[in-house]
């Protein structure tokens, strides 16, 4: 949607041209705003997002172009006293694709160097958002599980807690595939999975049915740990972007809020006597095993998270 401007005179930009052509400024505009919205999206930091699309903006020629990104909206100017188009940034715990994410950063990369028509990249833009996952449902479920594996593998656990963590991991997936469906729910997921793998846990303990120590119940949950939003937040804060840097901040901080809390009250449902910490066999597997875990880790990384 567009925002009023200062200037006068613009009318053709705004109505389209007359004669039926597309104006290169519009044309222009509409991609670096979609772009931008794009980059905030994909979790990159604000100012390297107006960095970005303002090299884009050069690349084609237009270097009075005024650009301002935050981390839920993106507001491109052609110039000063220029008509602003606006485009938000629907921000979801929902961990995106990671094949999305890298053939977003080539559009980028190729724009930047001037390599790319406008039209030609908001079509690209059109299309990288509708990317099929490159593994269906059933297998991104169990590619959760496979992560939550080795992840907990990585911690030298013991035999038992390895299994348990690929259960619950696969609990963990089949919520993100719920959320997937359910634009409504997403906001749920982290606190859900966290109090459902803490109950499940918890559960396992206090009936003696399987080992469930604090790793097994760390691993599945290691996806939603707000690191990179922090890394992020941190990157915003050095480079002066203090609105964005501090609200992405809080948002992270929020989400470790959220995680505390759902396993807290998971076990708190269950049976507030239950130590998940006590829980820590001796029974370790061999001092090797954290190196194999790397690999079963990135074998459930490529899965569940659309490596391309």
């Amino acid at each position: 949607m567009g925002a009023p401007g200062g200037g006068t005179g613009h009318e053709d930009r705004q109505a389209g041209r007359t004669d039926g052509a597309v104006d290169p400024a519009l044309e222009l505009q509409h991609f670096l705003v979609e772009l931008g919205a794009a980059l905030n999206a994909a979790g990159e930091a604000v100012s390297s997002v107006q960095e970005r699309l303002s090299r884009v903006a050069v690349a084609r020629g237009a270097g009075d172009v005024r650009v301002s990104a935050f981390p839920t909206f993106t507001m491109v100017a052609m110039g000063r006293g220029e008509p602003a188009t606006l485009e938000n940034t629907l921000a979801v715990p929902v961990a995106p694709q990671l094949d999305q994410i890298a053939a977003l950063d080539r559009l980028a990369t190729e724009a930047e160097r001037g390599r790319v028509e406008p039209g030609d990249g908001t079509h690209r833009l059109h299309e990288i958002r509708g990317m099929r996952r490159r593994f269906g449902p059933v297998a991104a479920v169990a590619g959760y599980a496979v992560l939550a594996s080795g992840l907990c593998l990585l911690l030298r656990p013991a035999p038992g807690e390895v299994a348990t963590a690929a259960v619950l991991g696969a609990v963990v997936g089949t919520l993100l595939e719920l959320a997937h469906r359910s634009p409504s729910f997403r906001v749920l997921v982290p606190l859900v999975a966290a109090f459902s793998v803490s109950a499940l846990a918890a559960t396992a303990v206090e009936h003696d049915i399987v080992a469930a120590g604090l790793r097994a119940v760390v691993a599945p949950l290691v996806v939603f740990l707000p690191g990179a939003t922090l890394t992020t937040a941190v990157l915003e804060l050095t480079a002066g972007q203090v609105v964005a840097g501090a609200s992405r901040f809080v948002a992270g901080l929020l989400q470790l809020g959220l995680l505390a809390f759902g396993i807290v009250a998971g076990i708190e449902a269950v049976d507030p006597q239950v130590s998940l910490l006590a829980r820590s066999s001796e029974d370790l597997l061999p001092v090797w095993v954290p190196w194999a875990g790397v690999l079963v880790l990135a074998a459930g990384v490529t899965v569940a998270n659309s490596v391309p």
